[in-house]
Parts: C-alpha cells; structure tokens; sequence
C-alpha cells in the first residue's frame, strides 16, 4: 500500500542585509553603518534602518562581523580553580566589568598545574580571546615565548612581580608574610607554625613559605 507523503511546510528564507536596503530603500552601505558604526549615520536614517531591520527579522551576523573587523569582543581567563572563592568573586567582577564595554569572557581553568596554563592559553586564544587573564606568575618558557606576541595583551593577578615579562596586577606574598611576622614578633610573640596551601603549581604559596623560612 502506498504511503502517504507528508508535506513539509517550507522554511521562511531569513532576510539578509540586501533585503533590509530594499526595504527601506537604502543602500547596504547605510544598512552596514546603521549596525555598525552608527555615528556616521543621520539619527532618523538609523531608526528607519532598525525598525526595517525589526520588521523582516534581520538581525546582524556577529560571526561575519568578527571576521570584518577581525575583533571578536572575547577576552579569556585561565585561573586554577573556580572552587575557591577568591578566583569565583575575581572572575564575577572581571565578566561585569567587561560585559558593560560589550566583551563577552570565556574562563578557563587549570588546576595549579602549570603544564596546562600553555594549553588552556592556546585554546583560548584559538577560540578569539583578544586580551588574557591569568594568575600568578607565568613560568613555563613555552608560555612565556608565546605571550611574547605584540597582539595578544596579557595580565596577571595576585602576585607582583618586578621582573615579570607583562603587567601585573596584586601583592608581594613574600613581603606581605615578611611583615607580618616582624609585626608578630614586635609584639613578643616568638614560637611561631604556618598553615599554607600547597606549592605546587603556586608561587603565591611558595613565596609565603620561603618568607616564613626565611625568618624562622
């Protein structure tokens, strides 16, 4: 017995940048400036545009757009581990800030294993992260020569390091213990223990040590 065929209902053709000019009878030109860069169009021309654009369901390709402007508007962040707070409340205010300057953050974390910085660096920058957030000092030399390209801006967080080959942003760990312990012991304190983390993979944690050490 034959079968009955269903027929399938045709899908709307999405309107493109071509269509929206027709429409509203401008050129593509115009259309492209109305989305992209607005300032160079008349105010009225422009609400023409969009509500044309509204109108026929266009909405602009940010893809195609990337590739125009070759910026995606993506900046990544490779931290340890979102299980601490400290890195959770640092990457919630860093995603606010630039979600407010229309840059979208991809994060990436590592596990304090420095062999997996290279790599989480690499796939970010692979998926169009324009700008990097890292943590820590940068010490694997594959890394460091990658960083070296003048295209990719880079910073790192809480530890502060004079030498270090980009900008830095946070504290002297080393120094900071240094202090408080003379501070302890201006007070009369002198048997003294430290609970740290583990110095693997964290020359924050292993500068507190050395500190600690140090002074002992």
């Amino acid at each position: 017995m034959p079968s009955k065929r269903t027929k399938q209902p045709k899908l709307k053709k999405r309107a493109g940048v071509l269509d929206v000019a027709r429409a509203a009878d401008v050129s593509v030109a115009t259309v492209s400036r109305a989305f992209n860069i607005p300032d160079l169009v008349k105010a009225d021309v422009r609400r023409h545009v969009l509500a044309t654009a509204q109108r026929l369901g266009y909405a602009a390709n940010p893809a195609a757009k990337a590739l125009r402007s070759r910026k995606t508007h993506i900046v990544g962040a490779a931290i340890p581990t979102l299980d601490y707070a400290i890195f959770a409340k640092m990457i919630n205010h860093f995603q606010d800030v630039f979600s407010r300057q229309g840059y979208m953050t991809i994060v990436a974390t590592t596990g304090f294993e420095h062999a997996n910085v290279f790599e989480k660096v690499k796939t970010l920058v692979d998926r169009g992260a324009e700008a990097l957030l890292l943590v820590g000092a940068i010490e694997d030399p594959a890394l460091v020569h990658y960083l070296k390209e003048p295209h990719i801006p880079v910073v790192t967080t809480y530890s502060y390091i004079t030498d270090e080959i980009v900008p830095c942003i946070g504290f002297d760990n080393y120094n900071a213990t240094k202090s408080a312990m003379e501070y302890l012991a201006d007070l009369g304190h002198r048997h003294f223990a430290m609970i740290a983390g583990n110095p693997k993979g964290s020359d924050r944690q292993r500068s507190r040590i050395s500190a600690y050490r140090d002074f002992i």
